[in-house]
């Protein structure tokens, strides 16, 4: 072939209409990762929160709890009234089918819980559920109740000696700020 030959070929080839390229219809958005049932059990705790304890100072505190990353992490932002402030993410692990909730406070000292709902739909977490903490060490649980009106009650608690007596630690009722 010679090389006015191979030039004409290419200019009718450049110059030949460029076929229409089928198009696929649009395909929905995947579903959310995190969108079965167990994944709405903490959802009675979103929004923004009033929370005051009980006890002689009874501090009073803002709490912010949305669901982020594709619904998969709680997040809970807190702030008291005197300045302390702290954060969790908490999320339900298939593997363990536990919720698990990490703490960490301006103190930098992290709170480790695990566990799920009881029979009466409240959130109970502990300490000693979910590996890694010694059985001499104290235990935390803390509960959340969900109140008629919206209301919601976060109750902590701590046993030294093994689940057998347990102290409060704080008593906090979280009601929902106005829109």
């Amino acid at each position: 072939m010679t090389q006015k030959m191979a030039s004409v070929m290419l200019l009718a080839l450049l110059s030949a209409p460029i076929p229409a390229i089928a198009q696929s219809p649009p395909q929905p958005p995947p579903p959310p990762v995190c969108d079965s049932p167990v994944h709405g059990h903490f959802d009675f705790w979103l929004g923004k929160w009033n929370v005051t304890f009980s006890g002689p100072k009874a501090p009073k505190a803002v709490n912010v709890v949305t669901r982020e990353h594709r619904g998969c992490v709680v997040r809970e932002d807190y702030r008291t009234a005197t300045g302390y402030t702290g954060m969790s993410m908490s999320f339900y692990d298939p593997a363990d089918r536990l919720w698990h909730q990490v703490w960490v406070g301006m103190d930098g000292s992290p709170l480790h819980l695990a566990g799920q709902l009881d029979a009466q739909g409240n959130m109970v977490l502990r300490s000693d559920i979910g590996g890694g903490q010694a059985a001499s060490a104290t235990i935390n649980r803390v509960m959340w109740y969900p109140l008629p009106g919206g209301s919601v009650r976060q109750h902590w608690e701590a046993s030294s000696d093994g689940r057998q007596t347990w102290t409060t630690v704080s008593d906090g009722l979280y009601q929902r700020m106005p829109e």
